[in-house]
């Protein structure tokens, strides 16, 4: 625990997962400081949404449910469950 109070972020040295946006945004989120985080000022949310990473997303096509998916499985037919745990 007092690593993570006292210690600073560290992201693993040349990992191609982490862009210098997807680090900031996760930076942002981790400050030390409660009050110095993403999302912790009077616009919360809103300032969360704002974020580059957020960039390619529009949250009122989301909230209306008008957003296409990004992503649709490919189903051998309607009860096709293959993609769920058993």
């Amino acid at each position: 625990m007092r690593n993570i109070l006292k210690q600073p972020l560290v992201f693993p040295p040349n990992s191609s997962v982490f862009d210098e946006t997807h680090k900031a945004f996760i930076s942002s989120l981790l400050q030390k400081n409660p009050l110095e985080r993403l999302g912790s000022e009077y616009q919360g949310p809103d300032q969360v949404a704002r974020h580059p990473f957020f960039a390619s997303l529009d949250f009122e096509a989301i909230a209306a449910r008008t957003a296409p998916a990004p992503w649709l499985p490919e189903l051998a037919a309607a009860t096709d469950s293959s993609y769920f745990d058993a």
